[in-house]
């Protein structure tokens, strides 16, 4: 079956911070966003913002086009498999669901298998660049049929930046490849809190906000992560009130998992991901750093 390489309208379900950022950026793109989401709160909240929101799934899916679009930004788990159970009994042949949160891929090429059994494609998109992106040009990488990404690539290239989406292959890869991503960021992470712990150790007087203003502009580490950090330190120049706890997710041990399952050597990102696991003593100002960063970082989530 062919279809016209445009659409007029999307759904999107789950209105957390991600989704209401990406519905935002949706409606200026052009597109028409459909939201559901089982809190009533939210979907006042995104109605307040001029865009539509249904109280059940099968209204939703009533009002978008012939061939329907549905982006899914709900938790990873049992949330993605309910949304899917909701979702088949009102799709038809050669409908698309795009998958935006961080499933485990595993999970995805399962529900794939299920859905093209329906002729549903399922799309697996790993979204960096939190909250701003989501907003203002997000950072995408696909996985799932091949012309059901080209059916939505005019979309991605209105809501991402320049250069910043690309189809990778089969169902999962999308995925896997967002997991990797995500054990490469906690390591740099690490390394940062690591650079500021010496600093700190050191006989002089360093202003750190100083320091990450600098290397937040032309340097190599230039980007969220000293933006984070260039905050943090204007408010609480040497971390002392920095007692937060921070709740840590299965998805941030994928990346280990998966290197001892292909018996792949990789003691940097296990480090730093093992290394989480201790930040609730913040023993140093290397583990206050760190919390900084991934205080900021949920933030952006």
């Amino acid at each position: 079956m062919a279809y016209e390489n445009k659409f007029e309208s999307i759904g999107i379900i789950g209105l957390g911070k991600m989704g209401i950022s990406l519905a935002q950026n949706i409606k200026e793109s052009g597109i028409t966003p459909l939201t559901y989401n089982r809190t009533k709160s939210k979907l006042e909240e995104i109605e307040g913002l001029g865009i539509k929101g249904f109280y059940s799934i099968k209204d939703l899916v009533k009002s978008l086009d012939d061939r329907k679009v549905i982006w899914i930004m709900v938790s990873k788990g049992n949330a993605v498999d309910d949304i899917l159970q909701k979702l088949l009994p009102n799709l038809s042949y050669g409908d698309i669901i795009i998958d935006g949160g961080n499933s485990h891929y595993e999970d995805t090429i399962r529900r794939s298998q299920i859905l093209d059994e329906e002729g549903i494609k399922l799309l697996d998109a790993g979204v960096s660049g939190g909250i701003n992106g989501a907003r203002n040009g997000a950072n995408i990488v696909i996985g799932g049929d091949r012309e059901a990404y080209e059916y939505i690539e005019p979309l991605l290239r209105d809501v991402c930046v320049d250069g910043g989406y690309e189809y990778l292959g089969k169902s999962g890869s999308g995925h896997f490849a967002k997991m990797v991503y995500n054990g490469i960021e906690h390591t740099v992470m690490k390394a940062i809190s690591e650079g500021f712990g010496i600093l700190e150790s050191s006989n002089f007087e360093f202003e750190y906000e100083k320091i990450v203003r600098v290397w937040d502009n032309g340097s190599i580490l230039q980007g969220y992560l000293m933006k984070i950090l260039q905050e943090t330190f204007s408010e609480d120049k040497k971390l002392l009130n920095l007692n937060e706890e921070l709740d840590f997710s299965t998805e941030e041990i994928w990346p280990v998992e998966e290197a001892m399952k292909k018996k792949i050597y990789i003691p940097v990102i296990a480090s730093a991901i093992f290394s989480q696991y201790k930040l609730e003593n913040l023993n140093s100002f290397s583990d206050k750093v760190m919390m900084a960063q991934k205080k900021g970082f949920s933030k952006l989530k």
